[in-house]
Formats: C-alpha cells, structure tokens, sequence
C-alpha cells in the first residue's frame, strides 16, 4: 500500500508541477529518483538494496546515455566550429542535382548509414537534423519528407544493426544471441 501512495502521489506531484508550474522533463528527474528510492525501501529491499538495484539498473543505460552525449558534443563543435556550413554545402549539391525524390532517398540512406555509428536516436537527431533541414530547403524537398527520411534511417536500421541499444535489449529480454 505504501508503495501504491508513493506510485499515485509522484506522478500527482509531477502533474501539479506541469499545470501549475510549467514544468519541463528536466523537473521529472528528481521526483522520479525520490519515488524510486522510497519505492526500493517500502518494498523492503533497505536502503543497501535500494541502491544496489539501482546501480544495476544504471548498467542497461549508460551506454545510450554515453552515446546521446557524444551526439550533442559533436552537434556544439559541427555549429561553434562553424563547420556546419561546409558540410551542409558539399552534402546538398549531390542530392539538388538528383531532384526530390532520389534527394529523399538519398537523404533515408545516409540516415541509415549514420544510424550504425550513432544509434540512439535523440543523438542522432541533435547531429543529422541541423544538416539535413538546410539541405531539404536547398534541394526543394518539404522539411517534413525530410523528417520522415530520418525516422525511416532511424527506425528501419534499428532492427538490424548491431549498435541498437534497443535490439539488444529486446533480444537480451528474450533470450536471443545477436
């Protein structure tokens, strides 16, 4: 029962936050942590436990979090660096050349290829989409074929390459080798 309170008044506090508050997903964090350490200790697992669980926990994530920070650091030295640009343009001539359409594809391909070095998709977005939105613009392609091509990149390479955080952790849950 106590874990139940402490389920029901967490997210009771993260709506009262949002509504009355203009909370963010940064202000999540926190009342999360809290219902997860009161959770671990009125479930009886003590304070020691609670922490080992929480440790292990950590292990299944750290990757994609170690990936999604590469990502945004790469994004802050492509635009601080001001390298951005000449990327952008040597990328869009090829794909103004080939038109829309085979601009389109090209742009599902290269998120594809992009997706096997960067495979968590918040990093991904952060490094591809400031290249991709002026190269859409460029190469008269709408900004929303332009999203859809790196959703596709992104979805369609997940179930099949082996840097998936996500395959891995199905095929982990299920039971299967890669």
């Amino acid at each position: 029962w106590l874990n139940l309170v402490v389920f029901t008044g967490g997210f009771g506090v993260i709506l009262y936050g949002v509504v009355k508050m203009g909370w963010g997903m940064a202000k999540f964090g926190p009342v999360f942590l809290a219902m997860a350490i009161l959770t671990g200790i009125f479930g009886g697992l003590g304070i020691n436990g609670t922490a080992r669980s929480f440790v292990k926990g950590c292990e299944n994530i750290a990757y994609s979090a170690l990936i999604v920070g590469i990502a945004g650091a790469i994004s802050i030295v492509l635009t601080d660096g001001r390298i951005i640009d000449t990327i952008v343009y040597a990328l869009s001539n090829p794909i103004v050349k080939a038109g829309p359409v085979l601009g389109s594809v090209t742009m599902f391909i290269s998120n594809s290829v992009i997706n096997l070095f960067i495979p968590a998709a918040t990093g991904q977005a952060a490094t591809v989409m400031p290249l991709m939105t002026p190269i859409a613009d460029i190469a008269g392609i709408s900004r929303q074929v332009a999203v859809t091509a790196f959703q596709f990149g992104d979805g369609i390479t997940n179930c099949i390459i082996p840097t998936s955080t996500s395959l891995f952790a199905c095929l982990g849950i299920c039971g299967l080798r890669y």
